[in-house]
């Protein structure tokens, strides 16, 4: 379906801010912000609050020293941080095309730029930021600063991380319910008001004739008394609320479980849930009166405490809101980043700058992903694929056997891949293209590792496909070289292949052959016309039949049987490529 662009930030530009020295990526309608902790998620997020977030005070916007990159040392002060915002789509809306006019820089995409810049003041010798001043300006000169209008027009609002919502749903003063309690209580007639306090009362009096509740009463004023006497405490009474109507509405509860339970009551996703749900009605009620045109919602870590189904059903419903709403996800969760659209993903990423970290970003808007390179990607980043999102290093691997064993021969090698962040991803099949292409567009290193699969007079799959993906990593790659020269050039850059099949180099080894035809002979040693087969290869007295001992282990099941032959995986016993791959990736994350 052909999605209307909204008003959206197609462009983000950051410098010398906290974990960023440069920082510019490409952005789509709706982002989802991945990376590992401490990587500046949390701060790529108040970067574009402080362009954007009407709730920032003054005071927030003057920064510190710490919010300096680092890697500026001694040059902190005196250095400038500039945050630059590039929205798009902007002719949707007449009220936020008239805002942001002055603020064009592309007119045929109707795209406007807004610039947040903390530095010293004109003019000034900086010896402390107290000479410092800040400015959020359209376009791209200062002389326009944004104004009043433009707050109402396009606002940015952030959820932090949902671990205590019970707190704030409990919370009479935070709670996003009392902006509609409050708006119920102001459009109340006085019949209304009448009526209610009328049936109040009727409870209050009710109570008050239960002798227990006025012994506690009488008790607690005594006690009062007693310890400080009457001059320096009133009197308390025991009711259900003050008799103030808007007080009475504001007193309301909201109960679940069919009204028998109160919130702290209830589990934490679901007070995660119904707070998010209130707040996208508050959100909803303030466009819908004109306090504000258009918000960009920027949510952190929304998965906590929810089961994963449920991530991605809140997910859909954030991506798919027709209303003028733009979401921004920071997460760690492979449920949402595999459901999410290619394009939406930025990922964000630690490098060497110099001699200090600094954080990168990539973003798949404008990559080199085909559109069938997407829906391909699409279908098949399901929540294991997803984890390369998150990870140091990938290898990229045809199937379910190698996804198996792999882990377990690295091992035995010494090779750590959890503790490193190295992850296995299969690409079930050969197609590893848009995959490469993927690892590319987010700067994440790879290796790949697939079978040569040699044909009869004919140049092997293998070598076909290693020099096809060598034309996507390098830019100057001759296709159709000698066979020889694609494969040492495959080495070079991380693509590993065998001389047959993975089955004939794990036979390749005594050791590794018996592992092997012990695990048929399990399955199949009571068939008597396969078992004496697999015994003689056994005991050496006849060669193998690959094509029936492949014929063989499909019947069990690859991945069955390479996750039983991974548990009994000899000692030192890997194929030269295999372990060639693993250092290969472990020295490159």
């Amino acid at each position: 379906m052909l999605r209307i662009p909204k008003v959206h930030i197609s462009k983000v530009r950051i410098e010398n801010f906290r974990n960023f020295r440069e920082l510019e990526i490409k952005t789509d309608r709706n982002m989802v912000i991945v990376g590992e902790n401490k990587v500046g998620k949390s701060n790529f997020l108040f970067s574009l609050r402080l362009v954007l977030d009407p709730s920032l005070s003054d005071l927030d916007r003057f920064l510190s020293l710490d919010d300096f990159w680092d890697g500026l040392g001694a040059d902190k002060l005196g250095s400038t941080i500039k945050i630059s915002l590039e929205i798009s789509g902007i002719d949707q809306s007449p009220t936020t095309l008239a805002a942001l006019a002055d603020g064009l820089i592309d007119i045929t995409n109707h795209t406007a730029k807004i610039t947040y810049v903390y530095q010293p003041k004109n003019g000034v010798t900086v010896s402390s930021l107290n000479d410092y001043e800040y400015n959020i300006y359209l376009g791209n000169t200062e002389d326009i600063p944004i104004n009043r209008s433009l707050r109402r027009c396009i606002q940015m609002e952030l959820f932090h991380a949902l671990r205590d919502c019970e707190r704030e749903l409990s919370n009479s003063k935070r709670t996003p319910l009392r902006t509609f309690l409050e708006h119920v209580g102001d459009n109340l007639t006085e019949t209304q008001k009448a009526s209610i306090l009328a049936g109040f009362e009727q409870t209050q009096m009710a109570l008050s004739g239960v002798p227990d509740l006025g012994q506690i009463e009488q008790s607690i004023n005594s006690m009062l008394q007693t310890m400080v006497g009457t001059r320096h405490v009133s009197p308390v009474q025991l009711k259900l609320a003050p008799q103030d109507i808007n007080k009475l509405i504001k007193s309301l509860q909201l109960l679940v479980d069919a009204g028998t339970r109160v919130i702290n009551q209830s589990s934490t996703g679901s007070s995660n849930i119904l707070f998010l749900t209130l707040k996208l009605l508050e959100l909803q009620h303030s466009m819908s009166i004109g306090e504000q045109e258009f918000t960009f919602l920027a949510i952190e870590e929304p998965e906590a405490h929810l089961h994963p189904h449920v991530q991605r059903l809140l997910f859909e419903y954030f991506y798919n809101s027709e209303a003028n709403l733009n979401t921004l996800l920071t997460t760690h969760s492979p449920h949402i980043a595999s459901s999410a659209p290619i394009n939406s993903l930025i990922v964000l990423k630690e490098s060497m700058d110099g001699v200090m970290l600094s954080t990168k970003g990539y973003s798949l808007v404008n990559s080199a992903l085909s559109p069938e390179d997407i829906e391909d990607m699409s279908r098949y980043l399901t929540v294991t694929r997803g984890e390369v999102l998150f990870a140091r290093g990938v290898i990229l691997v045809e199937g379910d056997a190698e996804e198996f064993l792999f882990p377990e021969l690295a091992r035995k090698l010494g090779y750590e891949l959890d503790k490193k962040g190295i992850s296995i991803c299969s690409v079930a099949g050969t197609n590893f293209d848009p995959y490469v292409k993927f690892l590319l567009s987010i700067g994440t290193p790879f290796v790949v590792i697939t079978d040569r699969d040699p044909l009869e007079l004919e140049v092997p799959l293998g070598v076909t496909r290693i020099d096809k993906l060598l034309g996507i990593i390098l830019q100057n790659h001759t296709l159709n070289g000698a066979e020889a020269t694609i494969l040492a050039q495959g080495r070079v850059n991380g693509i590993f292949t065998n001389t047959q099949t993975l089955e004939t180099e794990l036979i390749s080894s005594q050791n590794m052959k018996n592992t092997v035809c012990d695990i048929l002979l399990e399955d199949h040693g009571s068939r008597p016309q396969v078992g004496p087969i697999i015994t003689s290869w056994r005991q050496n007295t006849s060669p193998v039949e690959m094509n029936a001992m492949l014929r063989y282990i499909s019947e069990i099941g690859k991945g069955r049987f390479a996750k039983r032959l991974s548990n009994r995986l000899p000692e030192g016993q890997c194929p030269e490529y295999i372990a060639a791959a693993f250092e290969y990736i472990y020295e490159r994350t």
